[in-house]
């Protein structure tokens, strides 16, 4: 845990997220088939981490690959991916906050698409609420994300550090005046368990040579949803 205010421009931070999926409805209401299954996605929830190395210049975030889930069976890879699904994220994200740039990997039917665009805008809202985060005073935004897997708008709550100045935050949650510890969206609540200061200054790097641009990716999305959703 990182136990002083002040960030020097190429200090590395490690920071460990979780997810808590967010059910519609009320437990009691659900069936016991539904009720179980609800549980085991729970479980497996639990098991699933998502790791950002991040300075003041530049980030990286992507699934902690333990050797638990590299060895998962068929059964258990179903209820992994399902409760990955609670969140937005894409593979793997790298930012770059002195160039605005952004590089993200999503996978769509068995296939990595490598995309590079500028920020998102998610209009960050600063309110007036604040908490305790990891021994941290955090403070409350609000923001809208589109996002073009869905084309729909996904209203975010998030919670950042202002003791720790970095733009970053999960996958392309970014922006804001500090380190985003907590981030809600409909589906999940994702909170940081673990902030670590590291010796090691190098950031991995996406790297862009056979990226599509943010039109690409829209125009492939939208043949995809044509194809097979039908609108």
């Amino acid at each position: 845990m990182v136990c002083s205010s002040k960030l020097e421009a190429q200090t590395k931070y490690k920071i460990v997220y979780k997810i808590d999926p967010i059910f519609q409805g009320s437990f009691d209401e659900l069936s016991h088939q539904m009720k179980q299954m609800k549980k085991k996605v729970i479980n497996y929830a639990e098991g699933i981490s998502y790791v950002l190395m991040a300075n003041r210049n530049e980030s990286h975030f992507e699934e902690e690959k333990s050797l638990k889930i590299k060895t998962l069976g068929r059964v258990d890879e179903v209820f992994m991916d399902y409760a990955r699904g609670f969140t937005p994220f894409y593979e793997m994200t790298y930012a770059n906050y002195e160039k605005d740039s952004l590089i993200f990997i999503k996978n769509l039917l068995d296939q990595d698409f490598k995309v590079h665009r500028e920020f998102y805008d998610l209009n960050w809202k600063i309110k007036d609420s604040t908490k305790q985060i990891l021994g941290f005073k955090a403070k409350k935004v609000e923001g809208v994300y589109h996002y073009p897997i869905t084309n729909k708008d996904i209203k975010v709550t998030a919670w950042f550090l202002p003791a720790l100045p970095l733009q970053t935050g999960p996958d392309v949650f970014v922006g804001l005046p500090g380190l985003i510890a907590e981030i809600q969206t409909k589906k999940a609540i994702v909170r940081a368990t673990k902030i670590e200061k590291l010796k090691s200054q190098k950031i991995e790097r996406i790297n862009d040579k056979d990226a599509m641009s943010q039109k690409e990716f829209q125009n492939l999305l939208s043949k995809m949803r044509e194809k097979f959703i039908g609108k």
